[in-house]
Formats: structure tokens, sequence, C-alpha cells
């Protein structure tokens, strides 16, 4: 008779019992929000102007109440495409493209810890690593996300038999600092080698870009 970890046995039921673990969390979850939704598609300007309001929130017991990463409690987005007379230009297309947002929940690095490992291979010896202390989990946010697009394209031209648009795109006009993540390090004194204070550096998003194309029909 063999015995299995989480098993039970019974001397007068002469069984086995399983005793089983439950090996996931009693999560819960909820969310609310509004969207509002202004729309123009007819004549030579057409765009849409969106805004979203949205809160979601998570449960886990050993975390409590948090907002989850993707959490974005305000977002924005104009976008617009205007058609320039022939006076100007014969088939040429302005549009731009505006967004703007609340920023998303991060878990913040508040220090850090120095903690020592023994190392065995191939002699006995001790190294020191740097453990970093966090907050509660997605205390904090990111900065405001805020991203200016504008463009232009000449529509209906022809290249031999096929029909193509050129356009150029200007990406992040106001180069608008948006950060991705974090990159966190270890201050160390370069005389001395001692350890200092965590240092963050934001790891950002597009930077001012431009584009140019063509897009043909076949």
């Amino acid at each position: 008779l063999s015995l299995k970890a989480g098993d039970v046995y019974a001397d007068n039921e002469n069984e086995l019992e399983s005793t089983p673990i439950n090996e996931f969390w009693d999560t819960d979850a909820y969310a609310y929000g509004l969207e509002i939704l202004i729309k123009k598609t007819s004549g030579k300007f057409k765009g849409w102007l969106g805004y979203t309001l949205a809160k979601t929130f998570y449960y886990t017991p050993p975390n409590g109440w948090f907002a989850p990463n993707h959490d974005r409690t305000h977002t924005l987005n104009l976008v617009t495409t205007v058609e320039l007379p022939d006076w100007v230009s014969d088939n040429l297309e302005m549009n731009s493209s505006i967004t703007a947002s609340s920023g998303n929940p991060f878990t913040p690095i508040i220090g850090r810890a120095n903690t020592w490992e023994q190392d065995i291979r191939p002699d006995i010896n001790w190294r020191s690593s740097d453990k970093y202390l966090v907050d509660k989990k997605n205390s904090d946010r990111y900065p405001y996300y805020f991203r200016l697009d504008l463009g232009i394209k000449r529509k209906n031209r022809r290249l031999f038999k096929w029909k193509y648009d050129s356009y150029i795109q200007l990406i992040n006009v106001t180069s608008h600092e948006n950060a991705l993540s974090y990159l966190h390090r270890t201050r160390i004194d370069q005389s001395s080698g001692n350890r200092g204070a965590v240092e963050r550096a934001p790891l950002n998003m597009f930077p001012f870009m431009i584009f140019t194309g063509m897009q043909f029909e076949f």
C-alpha cells in the first residue's frame, strides 16, 4: 500500500480518502464605464470624436482590490479628414489624429535590499545581489498619454496601369514622451563601489517620426 501526498489513510475504513487542495485563488472583478461617440461622415470634412470613461478592478487574496495593467480611466480620440479644394491641389487630402488618455497602472519600486547568496561551484564563496522592494500592486500610474499625428495624401494617381495613393505621415508631432515602462538600476559609486539608491528611467514609445509611402490598387 502506497500513500500519495494529500491523501489520508483511515485505519477504521482501510481505504484512501482524497483531500483535494484548491490551487487557484478565489478572485473577483468588476468594471463600469461610459462611451460617447460623435461622427461626421459626409462632405469635404469628415471625422469622429470619441470619449471613454472606464474603471476596472480585480481582486486576489494576496493583493486585495487593485486596478489591472490595462485599466485606463479616461481616453479621448479625435480623427479628422479634410479634402482640400481643387484650386489648392487636385485630389489632395489632409488628416489628423489626436489621442489622449490617463496613464496605465504599474507597481512602483520603492527601494532595494542587499542579499547574499552562497556559490559552491567550484569553491565556496559568497556574492551579493540586489532585491528590489515594491509597493502595493499597481498602486501608481504612468504619466498621461498624448499623441498628435498629421498626414497628407494625394489620391487617384497612376503609374502605368496601376492606381495608387501617395502619402506623408508625421507621427507624434509634439514629440511627447509617452512611457511604456520604467527601467531600474542601482546607483553605484564608481570610486568606492558602494551601492546607493535605486534609479528609474522611462522607456518611451515612438518619438517624432516621418513616414512616406505609396498604396497601390490591383
